[in-house]
């Protein structure tokens, strides 16, 4: 009969342990997860759940910017680098824009009044008609009286025509003028 005893005594330590080890996990878990969700906490507020940030509107725009990194092509143009006429621009579909008869969009540079500058069309000799990456090209040529600052417009093929699948992304930039 003690020996029953003892096995369930036994037993009963070991879950203790085993729960009071979960019990630590989850709480080290949740500030994990607290820290790494920028300061969120939910909270109730009159019946409802409530989303409590300190800096909501700076968590909205870094998480749509985020969103919008993700979901776009590589680009070997760097926010606010000097480009000069003319200027290659390789653009990497990432697979997240499709091409369409082996060309990805176009390229626009526009300066800071919205002025086309110059413009030209992202094509690809690969296979273009793939799920994964494919490197499409184009050499900006453009005429600026001096140098100033704006911005590339990449813009993606829409076959469709449908308004709800144009995709674009801007990139700040500074370019030269004419010598």
């Amino acid at each position: 009969m003690s020996s029953y005893f003892e096995q369930n005594l036994l037993l009963l330590k070991t879950y203790k342990l085993v729960n009071i080890g979960s019990l630590i996990g989850f709480i080290g878990m949740s500030m994990f997860f607290f820290q790494c969700s920028g300061g969120q906490t939910k909270i109730q507020d009159k019946g409802k759940d409530a989303l409590q940030t300190v800096s909501e509107a700076t968590s909205v725009n870094t998480n749509q910017a985020v969103e919008e990194l993700t979901n776009r092509p590589t680009i070997n143009i760097k926010p606010n680098q000097i480009i000069h006429s003319p200027t290659t621009v390789i653009v990497n579909s990432q697979g997240k824009w499709g091409g369409f008869e082996g060309e990805l969009g176009t390229v626009e540079l526009v300066d800071k009044t919205g002025k086309q500058l110059g413009l030209c069309i992202l094509s690809t000799k690969e296979n273009w008609m793939v799920k994964g990456p494919v490197i499409y090209n184009c050499d900006l040529t453009f005429t600026a009286q001096s140098a100033g600052n704006g911005k590339l417009v990449i813009k993606n093929n829409n076959p469709t025509g449908m308004v709800e699948h144009d995709k674009s992304f801007e990139i700040p930039v500074d370019y030269s003028g004419s010598e």
